[in-house]
């Protein structure tokens, strides 16, 4: 199953408990700054993404001594954080923090995709879920692998080898992930091109807004 991912993030894919997305980005993406009104929601569903997306401005400005210090310390106390996407950043292998809204199971709600990058064409990004008080990771836990967002809604995780391992939908209360039954594809099949396609193909977001931007030296040159 082809992922279309940059090299980096291939290798590193078992690590990033995450959703694997594809956006628009060409090369150092002119998104426009976060604006928590840029949507029509409510003021407590924009009061409760900036607390979420302050939480990760709070890690990525953390000092990386103290981040490399006291890791395990930060993911407790801030346990929707992903802690990859933090790491990477003060590696410096990742620079930039967007943010993207989009209703995945179209209830009305959007979910919130908060996603890293190194100004190239693809993105991992965390999924949340807006509980109508706060939001809650969809795609922080499960599996020790992504998912692969469709954009029929459907999330695929998969091994390695690229056989399914399992097909997921948001759930009924729109905060949870629960098992899918799909005519397409199901668990221990290995997807076609064909098969994805009937899925509509990866989701793609083009309303990537900027979070937060640190320039760093670019370890692929």
């Amino acid at each position: 199953m082809p992922l279309y991912m940059h090299k980096l993030f291939r290798r590193i894919l078992p690590m990033a408990l995450a959703v694997i997305l594809f956006s628009a980005c060409a090369a150092a993406p002119a998104f426009p700054a976060y604006d928590p009104a840029a949507h029509s929601a409510s003021p407590a569903y924009q009061n409760a993404a900036e607390e979420l997306l302050d939480e990760y401005r709070t890690l990525l400005s953390a000092d990386e001594l103290d981040w490399n210090a006291n890791a395990d310390a930060y993911e407790k106390e801030y346990p929707r954080v992903n802690r990859t996407y933090v790491g990477f950043y003060h590696l410096g292998l990742v620079n930039t923090l967007y943010a993207a809204f989009f209703d995945i199971d179209k209830n009305g709600t959007e979910e919130l995709f908060v996603g890293l990058g190194d100004k190239r064409d693809a993105m991992e990004a965390a999924v949340y879920a807006f509980t109508g008080e706060t939001f809650v990771p969809l795609s922080l836990t499960d599996t020790p692998h992504g998912y692969q967002l469709m954009t029929d809604g459907t999330f695929l995780q998969s091994d390695r080898s690229g056989e399914v391992k399992a097909v997921k939908r948001i759930a009924a209360d729109g905060c949870t992930l629960e098992d899918a039954e799909s005519e397409v594809i199901s668990v221990g099949d290995i997807p076609t091109e064909e098969d994805l396609t009937a899925l509509g193909g990866n989701l793609y977001l083009t309303n990537w807004m900027t979070v937060t931007i640190e320039e760093t030296t670019d370890p692929f040159t």
